[in-house]
């Protein structure tokens, strides 16, 4: 009974050891990507946010070269995350136009970042893209600066399987 508890003991600190590498290598993985994008914890995952301004020519759906750039790097530490933790792409605009055509320049800009980021060879069961539209602002929509924080992509990297729908 002894030696099996002891077995026990030096299996849970091999664990604790590999959790901490593992985490360490995550930290270290979302570290670089501080580079070219802003990475926070909030309450439905890790959020890294792109500006949409350096993603996209303005008015359109199409990505600038430096985006996909940018992509390649996240597209690397999503990879190396594990086909656990699920990735949703929510597009957002500023309040200029119709609530009807920022939601769909919205949805297809978070779909052009999902498919990239599927060609970089994430695997496209984990992502699910979402238009958001200009319903949820970080800065205020009265000044040109705040309409280009507006303008952005979040991409909220979970645990768990990709919600389905």
């Amino acid at each position: 009974n002894k030696a099996r508890l002891e077995q026990q003991s030096r299996e849970l600190a091999a664990e604790r050891r590999a959790r901490r590498a593992a985490e360490g290598q995550l930290g270290a993985a979302m570290s670089s990507l501080r580079e070219v994008a802003q990475v926070r914890e909030d309450p439905r995952g890790v959020v890294i946010t792109l500006d949409g301004a350096v993603l996209f020519p303005a008015g359109k759906v199409e990505l600038l070269p430096i985006a996909k750039q940018r992509l390649a790097r996240v597209a690397q530490v999503l990879r190396e995350q594990g086909d656990d933790k699920s990735i949703i792409i929510e597009g957002h605009t500023d309040s200029r136009g119709s609530s009807r055509k920022n939601m769909a320049v919205s949805e297809r800009r978070a779909q052009a970042v999902r498919d990239h980021l599927v060609r970089l060879g994430v695997s496209p069961g984990r992502i699910e893209a979402v238009g958001r539209g200009s319903g949820f602002p970080i800065a205020n929509n009265r000044t040109p600066d705040g309409r280009a924080n507006n303008r952005r992509v979040e991409i909220i990297v979970k645990e768990g399987p990709a919600d389905q729908g």
